[in-house]
This record gives structure tokens, C-alpha cells and sequence, in this order.
């Protein structure tokens, strides 16, 4: 079958025969470019493991042969064609971006294009590209044709600007005035990282692309290496490992509604499952749990491994230790046998005797074991091995930079429904194929006043990335469901019937306190139970953490282990968490002007340009949600109406040097600033509020970074010629931007003969590494190139 990304290759081809005895004019243009990088350290989206600090350093990052064919032939009547080919070669880029590449800047088949007239209008058919837009260094008006931004902002406008397939159409009105319209195919913007393979080691990924499909810090890839995690523990589960009762264990992460992630993996200075002699023995100040002195308490409710120790009440009160009275209603001298994470024993002095107690492998070192050594049960193969951010061996969530610390009220019985989860990056594209609408009206004052009134409805060339949890084999769209708390006997949160065992709440009502069990209360509730031994384990548990649970139109419930808290696995459990690149239909609605002020000599262009888009899509951060272990939810894109403009001076000084200042600001009108503080079972507080995320530079490694409500710019721009006929220029540019990011380039292009020209480039990225220029200071690079025309 044709494939319709060669029609404009076979248009070309005909308009080529039609002209074999036409004047047909050609050029060519053979260029090479090779850049290096002039720093060492990572950049973004460059790392292979979580423990790469490294990277590939200085060096050649880009050689880069290209040879362009101009076409221009006149057809007569008024009518002409003109076309472009590209053939590019890059020997050091990435894969995917070594050569062609459909509608980049790599294209083969660049521009082509009809002229021709309709009456009084004249109209251009074909691959083309429209510029509306003047400003320096950024893109506001200019926004019929999309940019690649694989380079970021190194390459000119008019290098990176993608030409699209359109029919553009203008007329001159009789008071001189200028209207135009456009329709066409609407193209995405391409931007490094932001597919499926996530393009690792491309040089200019940003963070914010890396948080959503890099290999380490991207949610794409972090996702599944949870699941593992969460697979890890329910093979642990399955074989026994974790003890609910003095006497027995769960072969499933179902019931452990009241153990979250910080309640297990936040206990780093003490032991998780180990007992605690309080009060003139205290190996920990758990006073805040209201344990009094003399009580002898297991904290937690998840042991592992089925190790025991055995302690008589008889033995301890001999010590001097004694507990609550209801301990030793079934008689003194009863043995209580209780399961541990790992072997080992250590004392305390209490009275001056050695009193015996279990030790524990801390939460912290077990979490991040489980994490990054997986388990030998089955022979899974779950080992994280320090590839993905996951956790490390220190716990931190006042300031996360790792994954299980962005989650820290998740509970374990969450972890059953993600349990082998799986991810996929899908292009949805179907808006785009709608088109897009361009108008505009240009027109001169009689006092010299330039203006424009721009208009376009269109698909946003920056797509946006939507998360939602599948059934993999079905496709179907499951629904999220958080459940507060669980069955007072088992812990369960759903019965194997379906039937909730806790309460229902929205994400609104996420409790922003996860309240633990008291001795007291663990008290009371064992004796309710008929189990004294129960308080045991009751106690410190949280009595109303959330757990997410996932359910299909026919209201089963996902997990790995069926919801009744047995071992047997769960007919439902084929989830992945879909990453589907969208683009949102929005209006733009703006214009600009311009205005010289004769001042002499030199005079002044007062210039500005304005945009207000309608619909523009901007990440919005849950932490409350993501809190709770809901990836989906906690990442999600909001329509945002913004407003954007730029005001700019341009002048020459010293006899021939332009000079171009700029002030800049981006308007964000539906700003998302909602503050909040969360407490977990272990008392630690954390930030939960919801806000709009900073696009650009979002990451694990900032705390998923929160956007400015009004952000500015400022840029001053020089350019001059040199040489005794004028046969060389120079030109640099610096943007400072608020927040502290700021980026220099400073090129030279000279012409050697009159068909050799030579050119060289600096970008120098510095300031604040989360910072759209800053996050690139490691990216800074020398760039040399040589072209040869031919005619």
C-alpha cells in the first residue's frame, strides 16, 4: 500500500517531470555541523540507573551532514512552485533521530508548495510555513506550524519550525489593509523524551519530560518497577511471611489496610514488628501513641520471614515489666510466640536485670531490600537494582526525591491491587486530524502605528500526556475507588462478594491525619475480639488510612490475591496504567504592533505581541492523592486559559549594531494553589496540597515542583556585521529568566568565499538547575559548522 507519508515525495516527483523542459532553478546547500559538549556531569534523561552520577560528559554529541535541494520553477499565468528537499545524517544522535524523520525538521520532503491566484486573492497550496510572529527567542504569534524543539532553542525559528500541509490565502484591500486565511493539517511539536522509549541520552530532555517517560525518574517506567515491589510482598505474603496474630499469618497484602509505607518503611531508627520496653526502658519515645511507662508493646502489624521469639509473662514480670491487667487474664505463665522481620536479639537493663527482646531489620533497609533485591519465592525476577528511583536508604518524606517517599499513607493492601501492574504509552492523534483555522488582519495608521489581529483555532501544538488505569486484555477503563479504614475483625476492605468493608470517600475527603491505635484502644479492640493477645498487634496500626482499590463496569475488583484475605490469586489482576499523548483543541486569540520613534540618528521600534489561549492544557499536582498510591490521579492536566505577551525596544547603536531588549511574561489566569499538610501513622507531617506543576522542570528530584502564577522573562539581543565588505556577522542573545535560569548563545557566521561560509556557535546554560535554562547547565556546548552553496 502507498503510505501517505510518501505523497509529498511523489507530488515532488511530478512537478519535477512537468518541468524537465521548464526553467527549472535549482540550489543546493551541503552542510556539516558537529557540537560538543563543554561540561561534564549527567544531564537529564541521560542516566542509566538511579546511582548514575556520571553520564557521558564532554564530547561530541552531534555530527550532523545535511544536503537541502531549493526547487523554484515559474509556470507561467501567474503561477509558480516551489520545493525543498532535506537529507539528513547524524551520526552521534539518539536513535530514532539519526535521519528522516516524518514531520520534524529532518523531514525529506521539507517544503512544497503552489502559487497561484483566485480572483483577487493570492493563494499558496502545499507544505509550507507561515510566520506571524517577531519576538526574539520564543513563539507567541507564530504558531501556525509547530516547532522541533529536540535542540531546545538553539536552532533559529526558522531551522526549527516544522512546515505543515495548508492553503493559505491573502488579500490587499483597497485602504492598503491586508487580510489572510488559513486552513491546514495541525502537527505536534517534537519534543525530546516524550514518547514511548523516552529517546535516553538525547541531549536536551527536559525534566519535566523525564518525570513522565525517562528510564529513571519517569513515571512510566517508575510505575511498573512498583508493581514489582508490591509483586515482591505479595509472594511473601503468599508464603506466610507476615504475621497477623500471635499464632498465625496472612498468605495476602489484602488485610493490611492499617499499615501504610511510612508506618513500615519510616521506622529507620528503630525496628518494624519489634517489641518496645517504654518508659524508664524506652528504646523509642512512642509516648505520643499514649503507651504508658511499664507497657511492653509490639508496634505495627507486618512481620516477615516467620521468625519467632517467645517470651512468659511470668518471666517479664519477675523483670518488673509488667502490662495492661486484660494481659494476663488467661493466666499468668501464658507463652506469647510472635513472628519477626530477621534474627537476632539484643537487651535492655530494666531493674537491673537483662531483659530479652526480638531485633528487626529496620523498615528503611527493608523497604529498600525489597525494593532493589526483589525475592528468590518463585525465582521473580523483581529486583529493582537501583535502575528506577524507588527508595534509598534513608527516609525523607518532609523532602522527597524518591518514589516510595512520595507515597508515604499508601497501604499495603494497596499494594495488592497494582501488584504486577504494567504501563504503555499509546499517540492518540485524533484531534489533530480535525485541522486548523488561521485568520488574520494587518493594517497601518495613518500616523505609522503597525497592527495585527490574529486569530486561530486549532489543536495546541504542545501535546499533553492523560493517565488512566486499563484492563489490559479488555481495554476497558477501570474506576478508582478509595476505601477508608477496613473490616474491624479481618482488615479487609472489600469482601470477596464485593461488598465495602470501610468507608467509601472521594478525593476530597482524604483524611489529611492517619490516625494510629493507642495501646488503650488496641486494647479495647482485642477485647472486643476475644483476643487479648491481639492488642499486640492492633496497636500503633492506622485506623483510617485509605486504600485504592480498582473495579471494572461489572464491579469486580482488581488485585493480585483475592479481596477475601486468602491466597488465591485474583481472576481480575491484568492492570496497566495507559500514557496517552493527546492534543487539545484551543482558541488563540491576540495581535501585536509596531511603532518607530524618530529620535535622531537612531531611531526607536516600539514593538509588542499578545496571546490569549483558551483551553491550553497544564499539569495540575495532587500530593494528597499521590500520597495515597494513586499514580493516576495525582498527575492530571487542566484546561487553562492563559495569557501571554512581549514588549520589545530595537535600536542601532555604534553605527551598524541592532540592539533588541524584551520583557516578557506568561499569565497563567487558572492558577492551582491549594496548601495542605498531611500527617502519617508515624507522626511525620508532609506538604499535600494541590498546585499547578512547572511543566518544564517537574521532577522527583524537586519535589514535583510547583509552576509561578505569573512567570517573566527579559532578553537582550545584539547582532552586528564585521569585516571589510560586511561578509560576516555576529549575533548573541541572553534570556535571564525568573527564578534565577539564564542562557547566552553567541554565534558568528563569516563568509569565506562566495560559496563557502563557516559558522560557530556558544550556548551557555547556568543558574538555578530547576529552571527552564538552568536545567541544562550541563548541557552547554560549542558548535562548528561549514556550508557550501551551489547553484
Amino acid at each position: 500500500m502507498f503510505k501517505k507519508k510518501y505523497l509529498g515525495l511523489a507530488i515532488a516527483g511530478s512537478l519535477l517531470a512537468t518541468s524537465a523542459f521548464a526553467e527549472l532553478e535549482t540550489s543546493i546547500v551541503l552542510k556539516n555541523e558537529t557540537a560538543t559538549m563543554v561540561k561534564d556531569g549527567i544531564r537529564t534523561g541521560e542516566a542509566t540507573t538511579n546511582t548514575d552520577t556520571v553520564g557521558e560528559g564532554k564530547g561530541v554529541y552531534k555530527f550532523e551532514n545535511t544536503a537541502q535541494f531549493f526547487l523554484n520553477d515559474d509556470l507561467g499565468n501567474g503561477n509558480s512552485w516551489h520545493g525543498e528537499l532535506k537529507f539528513t545524517r547524524d551520526s552521534k544522535a539518539v536513535d530514532g533521530y539519526q535521519g528522516h524523520m516524518n514531520m520534524s525538521q529532518q523531514d525529506y520532503l521539507r517544503e512544497l508548495y503552489l502559487d497561484t491566484t483566485a480572483g483577487d486573492w493570492d493563494v499558496r497550496i502545499g507544505k509550507q510555513q507561515v510566520v506571524w510572529g517577531t519576538a526574539d527567542g520564543i513563539k507567541l504569534l507564530d504558531m501556525m506550524n509547530p516547532t522541533d524543539w529536540r535542540e531546545f532553542n538553539q536552532n533559529t525559528m526558522a531551522e526549527a519550525r516544522i512546515p505543515t500541509w495548508m492553503i493559505n490565502a491573502e488579500k490587499y484591500l483597497d485602504n492598503g489593509a491586508n487580510i489572510q486565511a488559513i486552513v491546514g493539517i495541525a502537527e505536534k511539536n517534537v519534543i525530546a523524551g516524550l514518547n514511548g522509549s523516552g529517546d535516553q541520552g538525547a541531549p536536551f530532555v527536559m525534566k519535566g519530560v523525564d518525570s513522565i517517560t525517562g528510564k529513571v525518574n519517569g513515571f512510566l517506567n517508575v510505575t511498573p518497577a512498583l508493581a514489582k515491589v508490591a509483586k515482591s510482598f505479595d509472594l511473601m505474603a503468599a508464603s506466610g511471611g507476615f504475621a497477623t496474630t500471635s499464632s498465625s499469618v496472612s498468605t495476602s497484602l489484602a488485610p493490611f489496610t492499617s499499615m501504610t509505607v511510612d508506618g513500615f518503611g519510616g521506622n529507620n531508627n528503630s525496628t518494624t514488628g519489634a517489641y518496645y520496653v517504654v518508659g524508664d526502658y524506652a528504646t523509642q519515645d512512642v509516648s505520643a501513641m499514649g503507651i504508658s511507662a511499664g507497657d511492653f508493646v509490639q508496634l505495627g502489624t507486618m512481620l516477615a520471614n516467620g521468625q519467632t521469639v517467645t517470651f512468659t509473662s511470668a518471666a517479664l514480670q519477675s523483670y518488673g515489666i509488667y502490662g495492661p491487667s486484660n494481659w494476663y487474664s488467661s493466666g499468668a505463665g501464658q507463652t506469647f510466640t510472635y513472628a519477626y522481620a530477621t534474627g537476632g536479639s539484643s537487651h535492655v537493663s530494666a531493674g537491673g536485670q537483662s531483659v530479652a527482646y526480638a531485633s528487626a531489620t529496620s523498615g528503611t533497609a527493608l523497604l529498600y531490600g525489597t525494593a532493589q533485591n526483589g525475592t528468590s519465592i518463585n525465582n521473580y525476577a523483581g529486583a529493582n537494582n537501583e535502575v528506577t528511583n524507588l527508595v534509598d536508604t534513608t527516609w525523607g518524606i518532609d523532602i522527597p526525591d524518591s518514589a516510595f517517599e512520595y507515597m508515604p499513607n499508601a497501604t499495603f493492601a494497596t499494594f495488592n491491587t497494582f501488584a504486577g501492574m504494567t504501563t504503555r504509552y499509546e499517540s492518540d492523534d485524533a484531534d489533530k486530524k480535525k485541522g486548523q483555522l488561521g485568520l488574520r488582519f494587518k493594517n497601518t495608521t495613518a500616523n505609522g502605528l503597525n497592527y495585527s489581529f490574529n486569530y486561530a483555532w486549532r489543536p495546541d501544538s504542545n501535546p499533553y500526556i492523560n493517565l488512566s488505569y486499563r484492563d489490559r486484555s479488555s481495554g476497558e477503563t477501570l474506576s478508582v475507588v478509595y476505601v477508608s479504614g477496613g473490616n474491624a475483625q479481618t482488615g479487609l476492605p472489600v469482601d470477596s462478594s464485593g461488598n465495602i468493608q470501610g468507608d467509601v470517600i472521594t478525593a476530597e475527603q482524604l483524611p489529611t491525619v492517619i490516625n494510629a491505635r493507642t495501646f488503650a484502644q488496641a486494647s479495647a479492640a482485642a477485647t472486643s475480639m476475644g483476643d487479648y493477645t491481639m492488642a499486640y498487634y492492633l496497636a500503633g496500626g492506622a485506623t483510617n488510612a485509605v486504600t485504592v482499590l480498582l473495579k471494572d463496569s461489572n464491579n469486580n475488583y482488581y488485585g493480585a490475591k483475592a479481596w477475601d484475605g486468602s491466597s488465591n490469586g485474583n481472576d481480575y489482576n491484568d492492570v496497566e496504567m495507559l500514557f496517552s499523548e493527546k492534543t487539545n483543541r484551543v482558541h488563540n486569540i491576540g495581535g501585536s504592533f509596531d511603532f518607530a520613534i524618530d529620535t535622531g540618528d537612531n531611531p526607536v521600534v516600539v514593538r509588542g505581541e499578545a496571546l490569549y489561549t483558551r483551553g491550553e492544557m497544564q499539569p495540575v499536582v495532587n500530593r494528597h492523592i499521590l500520597a495515597t498510591g494513586d499514580l493516576a490521579n495525582s498527575l492530571t492536566m487542566k484546561e487553562t486559559d492563559t495569557f501571554k505577551y512581549v514588549i520589545g525596544l530595537d535600536t542601532t547603536v555604534m553605527t551598524d549594531m541592532m540592539m533588541s531588549g524584551q520583557f516578557i511574561q506568561f499569565r497563567n489566569l487558572d492558577y492551582v494553589d491549594k496548601p495542605k499538610t498531611c500527617t502519617t501513622q508515624n507522626g511525620r507531617t508532609f506538604d499535600c496540597g494541590t498546585y499547578t506543576g512547572d511543566m518544564a522542570v517537574l521532577g522527583m528530584d524537586n519535589q514535583m515542583q510547583k509552576a509561578k502564577e505569573n512567570k517573566e522573562f527579559y532578553s537582550l539581543f545584539l547582532s552586528k556585521p564585521f569585516g571589510e565588505s560586511g561578509e560576516g556577522r555576529w549575533n548573541n542573545i541572553f534570556m535571564f529568566e525568573e527564578g534565577g535560569g539564564k542562557w547566552n548563545r553567541f554565534d558568528v557566521e563569516y563568509g569565506i568565499t562566495d560559496q563557502l561560509i563557516g559558522t560557530f556557535e556558544y550556548n551557555k546554560y547556568f543558574g538555578d538547575n530547576n529552571t527552564m535554562f538552568g536545567q541544562f547547565e550541563n548541557n552547554s556546548n560549542v558548535q562548528l559548522g561549514v556550508k557550501y552553496l551551489l547553484q
